[in-house]
């Protein structure tokens, strides 16, 4: 059995008491409810510390980027041809978190995947344009964790990710005394580095089936013809996806259970997001819908946070009291600060997460609550 926090007591004089009474009023008062059927404590300018102090017992801190898709090319455009990226620029945002990171320390960095651009392997230079920034990652003393996106297996195959290169396939790993970051591998089953080779014929399968563009079995043509007159979630059959599948998600369920007969809050992060609020619709994991039910069913009580890349503009929902964070890349903005921090409390009933950042994307820099 894990160690679980002891339950705290109020202490304090008459005077304590009674200002701890009133913050706690005013915190009602200004909670409101977020996007999603669920409800959530939005705790704006709050610290976990300011009204739970006595019993909170494990405090984490970590920072987050994702998609950096760094490329030594000069700036070019998405598929679509209206979005221009960046493809050296997200290396001086690295520089900038890790600088940030070093002076208000972290307990650990979180790397959502899609470091490299496809564009490397093309030319040769997957080896170098990786080393290039792991050689920008190890100037600090931080301590990293990596999921692999599309682009990863564009570079690599998925053996020398996980063997060699420290990418991970589906983690859950104790970070602290009452959290897990359990990291999900979002291509297990797909069409671009799918755990086995069943696996990858189940995605083709699942490509075929469910998007018209792919009925011929090519899977090599490119986004603008995978999403011909495919609308609303449909845009989510691409080769540019990945799921889950069945047996990652019955370890998912059982390490959630675990989670909670153990205490521990969970994060859970994934290159895929999986919440169709967070992300445009052809960002979506494939098998997302079957995810999210089963986070509604498991998750709520143990989830604090998920946490996704992918989706390049980012974006943020709630259903469960369970925020769902999609990171916006750097790829594609000339904001310095592209990055997030998390901190993290726990007590033996509540969790809360507070998102914090000086960029200029649209996610919300408050304290967020969940309780048993």
């Amino acid at each position: 059995m894990r160690t679980r926090g002891q339950q705290g007591r109020i202490r304090g004089n008459v005077a304590f008491f009674v200002l701890l009474v009133g913050s706690v009023m005013v915190l009602m008062i200004n909670s409101w409810a977020a996007r999603g059927r669920g409800r959530s404590k939005r705790l704006k300018g709050l610290t976990p510390t300011s009204f739970d102090n006595n019993e909170i017992t494990d405090t984490i801190r970590i920072g987050i980027i994702a998609d950096l898709q760094y490329a030594d090319k000069d700036d070019g455009w998405d598929y679509s041809g209206t979005i221009k990226r960046r493809y050296r620029w997200p290396l001086q945002v690295l520089r900038n978190a890790i600088k940030n990171w070093s002076v208000t320390p972290i307990d650990l960095a979180l790397n959502l995947g899609d470091t490299l651009d496809g564009w490397n392997a093309k030319h040769g230079l997957s080896s170098s344009a990786l080393d290039t920034v792991q050689s920008v990652m190890r100037h600090s003393n931080i301590s990293w964790r990596h999921l692999s996106g599309n682009h990863e297996f564009y570079n690599f195959p998925r053996r020398t990710l996980e063997d060699y290169l420290g990418y991970s396939t589906e983690t859950s790993e104790k970070i602290s005394t009452k959290w897990r970051l359990i990291r999900l591998d979002s291509y297990a089953v797909s069409v671009i580095g799918a755990k086995s080779t069943d696996l990858s014929e189940q995605g083709v399968r699942y490509l075929i089936k469910n998007n018209p563009n792919l009925a011929n079995g090519n899977m090599t043509p490119g986004a603008n013809v995978w999403l011909k007159d495919l609308v609303g979630k449909q845009r989510r059959f691409t080769p540019l996806n990945g799921g889950l599948g069945a047996n990652q998600k019955r370890w998912l369920m059982q390490e959630l259970l675990s989670a909670k007969r153990n205490g521990e809050w969970v994060v859970v992060a994934s290159h895929i997001p999986i919440h169709p609020s967070a992300a445009l619709d052809e960002n979506l994991m494939w098998d997302y819908e079957s995810t999210l039910s089963l986070l509604n069913t498991h998750g709520v009580g143990v989830v604090a946070l998920f946490v996704a890349g992918h989706d390049h503009a980012g974006g943020f929902a709630i259903e469960n009291k369970i925020p769902f964070i999609t990171v916006p890349s750097p790829l594609e903005s000339d904001d310095p600060h592209r990055y997030l921090t998390l901190s993290l409390s726990a007590s033996r009933k509540q969790a809360f997460v507070s998102i914090s950042h000086t960029g200029d994307f649209n996610l919300p820099q408050e304290v967020f609550s969940a309780e048993r």
